[in-house]
């Protein structure tokens, strides 16, 4: 490696050698010549790098190293030991900075290759830093609430989470835009907001939820796969699947549907709902082809794609594609975006209602939804999700702020505006599973209403 090499395989290479020495000394003493000159090639690499840059910043994203806002995708996938080391440590954010010297590098390593039983605090770390006099190395950690090397500026979750949406709607058209132009999805910049979301759910996922309501009143294009994402996130964390998956199953799920959006690009919707379904059936392996030529892409999207449109009982018994079942991702995001369709309709926005969507859905257990995950979907988001105006018996009218898996059909609410339609002066929490003194539940939710039939107080949920 030169001085020619640019900027971002140089930190690249960095990386790669530090997983090496953190490995190395984790089975070597680090008085072993190997270890010693690892730790040589390390520093060598870093005086290249900051030759001429006064330091860098090396930071974990949703379990992905990244350096100037963009992750190491292929990278962080080899370096996954090395990734967990620094986080069990608390280190996500480090920053080398001109003049460092090889004793610190030394010490460095040493402290970031030891084997943990239990957790180390940031602060617990900070004191080893300081104990050993490394002062060219600076540590830090990327709290939730901030991300800041996703969404720089946003210092409050709310913020976090409106930021997020917006952001992602215009990666989603980004990508669009490129493919009309011939250029190839960013992997990049999708994985970005899929982290983003990620972050979200982990902060507060009640008040994610209620954004994914309140932006049913927003008509902006692309929307749909970012509440679908939302929709598909919360089923995997309530299944427990595996964290470090997180990144790659929100990625598939934001480009899930990528030939359709990008053959509604190219004509009018109308007429491609009037074509035949083999057309339909085209549109859906041009977006398999077109995940398959993407760079950095895993092959979870591109099977995604092929699968989400196939319903479960035409599939449980051997997919006809390639003669296995469903994957688990593509049933979560079939269900997910089946439901927000409905959601999004004027016909049960403002006639059937939320309940009614409920009832459709169940009686199409076993048929197109995987039973046991369209029972774990409605345990995430309710029949009423956070987010959603409710009028209760008495002509209360409240939103919902938290869901409850003990009844469905009895959230938390927050009420907003009394029977006679007056805006309350104060909000009121109720918990509609709470019993008055007979026992007896005094309110019940009579109907869910149109998100547009009363204004939403901005700070519902916070």
């Amino acid at each position: 490696m030169d001085s020619t090499t640019p900027l971002r395989d140089q930190v690249e290479g960095l990386i790669i050698r530090l997983a090496k020495a953190s490995k190395m000394y984790s089975f070597y003493q680090s008085d072993h010549k190997l270890a010693s000159e690892i730790c040589l090639q390390v520093h060598q690499i870093l005086e290249q790098i900051l030759f001429t840059r006064k330091q860098i910043t090396i930071g974990i994203i949703s379990n992905e190293l990244a350096f100037e806002k963009k992750p190491y995708i292929e990278t962080s996938a080899k370096v996954v030991d090395f990734i967990q080391r620094l986080t069990e440590k608390g280190l996500k954010k480090i920053t080398f900075m001109q003049g460092v010297l090889q004793e610190e590098i030394f010490h460095f390593i040493n402290i970031i290759s030891e084997v943990l039983k239990t957790r180390r605090s940031f602060e617990e770390t900070q004191k080893l830093f300081d104990q050993h006099h490394i002062i060219h190395i600076k540590i830090g950690h990327i709290s939730l609430e901030e991300e800041e090397l996703l969404l720089s500026g946003v210092d409050d979750v709310r913020g976090l989470a409106t930021k997020s949406f917006e952001r992602g709607v215009k990666v989603i058209e980004r990508q669009l835009q490129n493919l009309i132009e011939n250029k190839p999805v960013d992997m990049d910049s999708v994985r970005l907001i899929a982290a983003a979301l990620i972050n979200c759910l982990l902060v507060n996922k009640s008040l994610l939820m209620i954004m994914t309501s309140i932006k049913l009143n927003n008509e902006e294009d692309y929307l749909h796969n970012l509440i679908v994402c939302v929709f598909t996130m919360l089923q995997a964390e309530m299944l427990g699947l595996d964290r470090k998956y997180f990144v790659d199953i929100a990625s598939a799920t934001l480009l899930h549907n990528i030939g359709k959006l990008y053959s509604e690009k190219q004509i009018d919707l109308a007429e491609l709902q009037e074509k035949d379904h083999t057309v339909i059936d085209d549109i859906i392996r041009d977006g398999v082809k077109i995940l398959l030529n993407t760079e950095a892409i895993t092959p979870l999207a591109p099977l995604a794609a092929m699968e989400y449109p196939i319903p479960y009982n035409k599939a449980k018994t051997g997919n006809p594609i390639y003669n296995k079942g469903l994957n688990l991702v593509s049933m979560m995001i079939t269900i997910a975006s089946y439901y927000d369709r409905l959601r999004s309709s004027p016909e049960y926005q403002v006639n059937e209602g939320l309940e009614k969507i409920y009832i459709k859905m169940q009686s199409m257990s076993d048929k197109s939804f995987h039973p046991d995950l369209l029972g774990n979907f409605f345990n995430v988001i309710g029949i009423f999700p956070p987010g959603t105006l409710v009028e209760l018996d008495n002509g209360e009218v409240g939103v919902v702020i938290r869901t409850s898996m003990v009844d469905l059909y009895r959230p938390t609410i927050e009420i907003i505006h009394d029977s006679a339609g007056q805006k309350y002066s104060e909000s009121r929490t109720i918990n509609l599973l709470e019993r008055d003194q007979s026992g007896h539940f005094p309110r019940e939710i009579r109907r869910s209403l149109a998100p547009d039939a009363f204004e939403i107080p901005e700070t519902v949920g916070s």
